[in-house]
């Protein structure tokens, strides 16, 4: 057998009944940051996001430094997913892990001097590394759990909340940055993701399977505080506001994406920005706010047809 095509977004190819020409479908994804302000009532459209990044990549994970200054993500720009670091008005993307290993989640610490991330290693396992702004003292922090990703530094900078697992199920570790590394709890409450630290207080919210939830460090049972079955929406990534009363959320309904907020005590959640443009939707998992502005990944996916011309040989 030939190769006739490189790459892995050939889709839905036919030959001619003659076998001399073969048409197939390229497919291309891309996502990048993009900004909106956070509105004070809405719900409102989303038509004045502005874009952060641009060009021919997928942008994972992103998180803001306090002021909004500075967004950290994770790319595939250079090939290999890495992580970047860049002026949230625009600019050249700085790299900042350098390795033959893929880098995702990275997150500022609260003073924005280090940064913390998950690499794949080549055994298969992920693992917890933190780093200076710049890229140098790298630290692996999570020696003592398997399959540990997507770190939240905590508001005094002095642990990480990651996602972990045991028996099969993800579940939330919290990692000491003070000292040798060393995993100081498991939080076995309820099953969950994309867990993000209070700016202010003790608490870690995060997606479940029935919504977003809120657990405290100190242990206890978690409060479902945005139920899907109540909003009638799917949720997916969440952020904190900077004085912690409430949580945004990216949520998905028949109606397509949104941005919804809640009060962190309780309450009732109500829609504040809906993406429209069937062409311009959320994607991937990047969602973060620094209070002004809702910073988030958003994507496309395009095809071309082509035709090839085949030689017998």
């Amino acid at each position: 057998a030939d190769r006739v095509t490189a790459g892995l977004g050939s889709h839905s190819f036919s030959m001619a009944a003659d076998g001399t020409q073969l048409v197939y479908a390229q497919m291309r994804s891309t996502s990048n940051i993009w900004s909106l302000p956070v509105p004070k009532s809405g719900p409102v459209a989303a038509t004045n996001t502005v874009p952060v990044t641009t060009g021919n990549q997928i942008v994972e994970n992103i998180d803001v430094t306090k002021d909004g200054a500075w967004a950290v993500f994770a790319s595939d720009l250079n090939g290999l997913t890495a992580v970047f670091k860049v002026r949230t008005t625009g600019g050249e993307p700085i790299q900042l892990a350098i390795d033959s290993v893929a880098s995702y989640a990275p997150s500022w610490s609260p003073d924005g001097s280090r940064i913390a991330f998950h690499q794949i290693l080549r055994s298969g396992n992920r693992a917890i590394y933190t780093m200076n702004a710049d890229g140098t003292d790298r630290q692996l922090r999570s020696v003592d759990l398997d399959q540990a990703l997507v770190p939240t530094w905590s508001p005094l900078g002095d642990s990480l909340a990651v996602q972990t697992a045991l028996s099969g199920n993800a579940i939330i570790g919290v990692l000491s940055t003070n000292g040798p590394p060393k995993a100081r709890r498991l939080l076995l409450d309820k099953s969950g993701d994309m867990v993000v630290w209070s700016p202010v207080g003790s608490e870690l919210a995060y997606h479940s399977g029935d919504g977003i939830r809120v657990i405290n460090v100190a242990g206890g049972p978690s409060r479902l505080v945005a139920s899907n079955a109540a909003d009638g929406t799917e949720s997916f990534a969440v952020a904190w506001a900077p004085d912690g009363a409430a949580l945004h959320y990216l949520a998905h309904g028949p109606n397509g994406y949104m941005i919804r907020t809640v009060p962190s005590a309780g309450g009732a959640s109500r829609v504040l920005v809906r993406f429209e443009d069937p062409a311009h939707q959320p994607a991937r998992y990047g969602f973060r706010t620094d209070g002004r502005r809702f910073f988030l990944t958003m994507g496309s996916q395009e095809s071309d047809v082509w035709v090839m011309e085949l030689e017998r040989r």
